[in-house]
């Protein structure tokens, strides 16, 4: 979890714990009360474990009831008998003739007691997202279009193509779960170029399917203790700038950003309701 504190206009992050799956309210409800970040706003991010995410064509019914009539459109889709919680979010541009919304699927039990966990902790909950758009949050707003690579440890690399803060296109690049594993020599085995296969297939859908002027740079946060010559190696492959996502934000002197979790701080600076 990743904490930040206002003073003066400027948001300074402040702290930042971990806590592990057993146990994690009480844990979380006895930092909150050392730390004294009672009634502090609270956006939680689920990871991918917790969610699916998927692109589907939008009901012809009323806005009021896409919500519901996606909840039955999907069952055969994300096959569980479990009860989902649904919702949805509009794509910012889409391929020519089709009408797509971006439908998120997550446990609605799960859901209800995070959510109550949460609150229980004295948390004041404003919003449960995914990774996905938390990633987007890392971002500053502009209009050139970025691509992210980022990967907690161990998962699946998250793929975003990012312009004006909206997620334009995401994907799941899977294969490179081990890529803490290789180094700088090994990297150039097979496994840069497959990467880049998977990136470049998403640059050409950016431009010729959605139609969007070029992505002008490649930022990566990566499970890789050589991130920075994977960067010069994906750029000579792909023929844009590379490089280590990295963020410009005021911290304490004990916090280290390039060894935190993104997703969390992109949790942190939510700038509106996700989900």
């Amino acid at each position: 979890m990743s904490a930040f504190k206002g003073e003066n206009d400027t948001a300074t992050w402040s702290h930042q714990q971990t806590f592990g799956q057993q146990n994690w309210p009480v844990k979380l409800a006895q930092w909150i009360k050392q730390i004294g970040a009672q009634g502090t706003p609270c956006h939680v991010v689920y990871s991918i474990d917790w969610y699916q995410l998927l692109q589907v064509d939008r009901p012809q019914v009323e806005a009021a009831e896409i919500s519901q009539a996606l909840s039955w459109s999907i069952q055969d889709i994300i096959q569980t008998d479990k009860a989902q919680f649904i919702d949805y979010f509009d794509p910012p541009c889409q391929v020519a003739g089709a009408d797509k919304v971006n439908v998120v699927a997550m446990p609605q039990e799960q859901l209800t007691q995070l959510a109550k966990d949460i609150l229980d902790c004295e948390l004041d909950l404003q919003s449960i997202g995914i990774e996905e758009l938390a990633i987007c949050e890392l971002l500053p707003v502009s209009d050139e279009a970025i691509i992210t690579l980022v990967q907690e440890p161990g998962q699946e690399i998250c793929l975003n193509i990012v312009k004006q803060g909206n997620l334009y296109f995401s994907r799941r690049l899977k294969g490179f779960e081990n890529l803490a594993s290789f180094s700088e020599s090994e990297l150039q085995m097979g496994v840069v170029d497959s990467l880049c296969v998977q990136v470049q297939r998403s640059m050409d859908y950016f431009d010729s399917q959605l139609r969007q002027a070029p992505v002008k740079r490649i930022l990566i946060a990566v499970d890789s203790p050589v991130t920075e010559a994977l960067a010069k190696q994906i750029q000579q492959l792909v023929l844009i700038p590379v490089e280590p996502l990295s963020l410009s934000i005021t911290h304490a002197q004990d916090l280290n950003a390039d060894a935190a979790s993104f997703i969390s701080l992109g949790a942190a600076l939510t700038r509106s309701a996700a989900s």
